[in-house]
């Protein structure tokens, strides 16, 4: 019972896109960082217009379809501070 109760929790599509964000952190932080050609600052825009989109989405879906969560959430907000944070962060290596 505990077992079906937790997976019930934890893997549910907003969580999972929430997790997305977070992994699309480090990603944006190498191509933005390393960033030398134009194409490759549109890449790391381009990773955070699937952050914003996925952000949004996860919202809708949890709310349309009920499945809210305990877990989403502290991880629905955690990816947001996390990825804000990085922002400033990237932004100020960048251009001190």
């Amino acid at each position: 019972m505990f077992i079906k109760d937790w997976k019930k929790e934890i893997l549910t599509i907003p969580n999972l896109l929430s997790l997305f964000r977070l992994v699309l952190i480090p990603v944006y932080v190498v191509i933005y960082l390393g960033a030398t050609e134009p194409s490759q600052y549109f890449t790391a825009a381009a990773i955070l217009a699937v952050s914003c989109l996925t952000d949004a989405i996860d919202g809708k879906i949890a709310r349309h379809f009920n499945m809210i969560s305990t877990v989403g959430k502290i991880l629905d907000p955690v990816a947001d501070k996390m990825t804000q944070f990085t922002l400033t962060l990237c932004l100020s290596l960048k251009y001190p």
